[in-house]
């Protein structure tokens, strides 16, 4: 295995007692692939053991643990970025999100923590006028009504 193969994740029989040695072997593979984006759930299911389990073995191991919500992370560029389309007031919330690869809440709370001017509200038939989800590739979010495509 070179070093940028990841190590094969086997199921590991229901109720089946683990070793220190086995825990440790176990907690850094699965470290391996956590570092590499794999999430917590998507670990336990590979593995046959419950999210618990799984986040215990990656403590034991040392891994720092991403916060929750996945690894969606707002670097200085990102924000830049989110700044610069929220100041253009050409995008809607729901096209910034599209182009950050994130919520529209996410596009919100950091522009409320960037200190950003609020937005005004998008009427349903203005939305519907302006741009279709289907062929924008933008996704429903939860939360906002029709589509994520208010203003904050």
């Amino acid at each position: 295995m070179s070093q940028f193969e990841l190590p094969r994740l086997e199921k590991i029989e229901p109720g089946k007692y683990l070793s220190e040695e086995d825990r440790i072997a176990l907690g850094l593979k699965l470290q391996r692939h956590y570092g590499s984006g794999a999430s917590i759930r998507w670990l336990a299911e590979e593995v046959g053991r419950s999210t618990g389990n799984v986040y215990q073995l990656l403590q034991k191991v040392g891994t720092d643990i991403r916060p929750h919500g996945g690894k969606v992370k707002m670097t200085d560029e990102r924000l830049r970025q989110l700044e610069q389309l929220w100041r253009s007031q050409v995008l809607c919330v729901a096209e910034i999100a599209a182009i950050l690869d994130v919520s529209g809440r996410t596009v919100t709370s950091h522009a409320r923590a960037l200190g950003l001017p609020k937005r005004n509200r998008v009427s349903a038939s203005e939305h519907g006028s302006r741009i279709s989800h289907k062929r924008s590739g933008l996704r429903p979010t939860h939360g906002f009504g029709v589509m994520a495509r208010h203003r904050f």
